[in-house]
Formats: C-alpha cells, sequence, structure tokens
C-alpha cells in the first residue's frame, strides 16, 4: 500500500485533496509526508480556525502550510498563497 493511500484510509476525507504544482516537483516522498502530518495537525483545534478556513504550518523552515476549507484541504508552498 503507498502511503498516500494509507494516508486516506487512515483519514476518512471527503473532500478534494490538492498539491499545488510547485510541491509536485519536489517529490511524493515529501509531499505525503508533509500532507500526513498537515492532516493530523488539521484534526486539532485552534483558536484562529473560522467555519470557512483552517490554516497551518506545517514544515516553517521550508514554508510549507496546509489549508482546509469548504471545498479541498490543500497543501501548499507559502508563496503560492
Amino acid at each position: 500500500m503507498t502511503t498516500r493511500k494509507a494516508i486516506l484510509k487512515n483519514n476518512i476525507i471527503n473532500k478534494q485533496l490538492v498539491i499545488t504544482r510547485n510541491l509536485m516537483g519536489v517529490g511524493k516522498e515529501h509531499t505525503d509526508i508533509w500532507m500526513k502530518k498537515g492532516l493530523k495537525m488539521l484534526k486539532l483545534n485552534d483558536k484562529e480556525d473560522t467555519n470557512f478556513l483552517k490554516l497551518r504550518v506545517v514544515d516553517k523552515g521550508h514554508g510549507i502550510w496546509i489549508i482546509e476549507d469548504p471545498q479541498a484541504i490543500t497543501l501548499l508552498e507559502k508563496g503560492d498563497y
């Protein structure tokens, strides 16, 4: 089973998962690690969360964010926002 399938199997997600084009060039291994970490982070409440947006910094050193909105969960570089 690939990591991506494991991520989806262990996290029931009814939204589209999006990885921005800039991150696609980084490689599947890194994006899978960041996505898995980000999905865990999104499960935790934060005082800045709204009904429409959750944002987490997944990897501060690389500037990787994950954003959840009503349509999708997006993994992106800070500059892509």
